[in-house]
């Protein structure tokens, strides 16, 4: 006749119930023995005599460790210190991932992480979605100029020491962790012999382990059912860890920044630069400025601005300008009409009233005849560009170095926000289990 079968079931209490039936000492002799042992044999004394001794002994030594107990402490102190130095690490790490997005970065290039051309003027840079899902597989956060050569030796350092060290390192913080609950697991419940074979002594992190793990669980059960679907947890992402770090790490050409010209040249963004007026001169200037000059620049723009001031916009004269009166521009005397300035964008009083006072707080700020900044101007080459016309021409180029391109080293965004997500949940489960 078959007989059915049960799982072996272990617990704490089996070796003491295999124990033979041995005749138990008495207590009176036990504390004979430890009087014995620790300096001072038993008498014929009251009990009464002997409760004062045994306080005056315990008060005696109150407050001494004992020396086999501070290798215990020390490492116990130094587990402490490893875990909280662990947490805080993981813990710095995720909220500079969540402050990133939120603009601190001193990168002014219209080039994006994703390596897109994005502009939308001086007052309003194009800014990246650092949450949108298409740059999960993206290299998003990246450092260096760096060659070929160079980024793909970094990126397999770190697939073997991050990848494979990280993996070992997990499952041995994790499977020490799992022992001692299992210990305590017993206590209370029994296990089957598969689960403590395989936290206890096999100690291994691979699918067909897990696989067994999990099944040992529905068989038979730990003392906590949440407790076991942390370990299941625990025991895939070890598996899947290399794989992770493998995925959100790579390599990508380092870009830069270019317009299209109407002639056909690429012309690099920071030579283009932002035009305020325009002046039509009909032939009054004899010679050119050297616009290479910031200093020149800065008086020329000084110059148009005190113009303005004195006879207004597009030639239509200021308030005190009389018909037919002849004008001054940087010494010399132009005729009738006045010069004719036209403006795009003005940020400020400085492009036409240069000469407001805004240290007063009481006065009113000087009124902006052009404070569209969708009508933002650039001069590329000799041609103007709005900042749709900027959008629609721009471009970011690999950088080369000689005749090899420049990369950077870096990660996915996304995937390792993932990442330290999931790590600062490992920790805290493991501190809590």
């Amino acid at each position: 006749m078959a007989t059915t079968t049960r799982p072996l079931l272990l617990s704490c209490d089996v070796e003491a119930d295999t124990e033979p039936d041995l005749p138990k000492q008495p207590l009176s002799q036990k504390i004979s023995t430890w009087r014995g042992t620790f300096g001072y044999k038993p008498s014929d004394e009251s009990s009464v005599t002997k409760a004062f001794k045994d306080a005056f002994y315990d008060l005696k030594f109150f407050g001494k460790p004992h020396k086999s107990n501070r290798p215990f402490e020390l490492s116990l102190v130094r587990q402490v210190l490893w875990v909280s130095c662990w947490n805080l690490s993981v813990l710095g790490l995720l909220i500079y991932l969540c402050l990133l997005p939120l603009g601190f970065s001193d990168e002014e290039s219209p080039c994006q992480p994703d390596g897109e051309f994005r502009f939308g003027g001086i007052d309003r840079p194009g800014r990246f979605d650092w949450w949108a899902p298409r740059g999960f597989f993206q290299i998003t956060l990246s450092w260096g100029r760096l060659s070929f050569g160079t980024a793909k030796l970094i990126d397999v350092i770190w697939d073997l020491v991050l990848g494979r060290g990280g993996q070992t390192l997990m499952a041995l913080v994790s499977w020490r962790v799992f022992v001692e609950y299992l210990q305590l697991s017993l206590i209370t419940k029994p296990a089957a012999y598969s689960t403590v074979w395989l936290i206890r002594f096999q100690k291994d992190n691979s699918a067909l382990a897990t696989w067994r793990l999990a099944a040992g669980f529905f068989k038979v059960g730990l003392a906590s059912r949440k407790v076991m679907c942390f370990m299941i947890w625990t025991a895939l992402l070890i598996l899947a860890f290399p794989t992770f770090t493998s995925s959100m790490t790579g390599y990508t050409p380092y870009n830069k920044a270019y317009v299209n010209s109407t002639s056909g040249k690429l012309i690099q963004f920071p030579s283009i630069a932002p035009v305020a007026s325009s002046t039509e001169l009909y032939e009054t200037c004899d010679e050119w400025e050297d616009v290479n000059n910031v200093q020149a620049d800065c008086q020329l723009q000084r110059d148009v601005s005190e113009y303005i001031q004195r006879y207004g916009f597009e030639g239509k004269g200021g308030h005190g300008t009389k018909h037919g009166q002849k004008s001054r521009f940087r010494n010399k005397t132009l005729e009738w009409p006045p010069l004719n300035v036209k403006a795009f964008y003005l940020p400020n009083s400085f492009y036409w009233n240069w000469t407001a006072n805004h240290t007063d707080s009481a006065s009113p700020a000087p009124f902006n005849p052009y404070p569209n900044s969708s009508a933002l101007t650039f001069l590329v080459e000799e041609d103007l560009y709005n900042a749709k016309d900027v959008q629609a021409e721009g471009i970011c180029q690999p950088i080369k170095n000689g005749e090899s391109i420049e990369y950077q080293w870096g990660f996915s965004f996304l995937q390792l926000f993932a990442m330290v997500v999931i790590l600062h949940s490992w920790s805290i489960g493991l501190v809590v289990l």
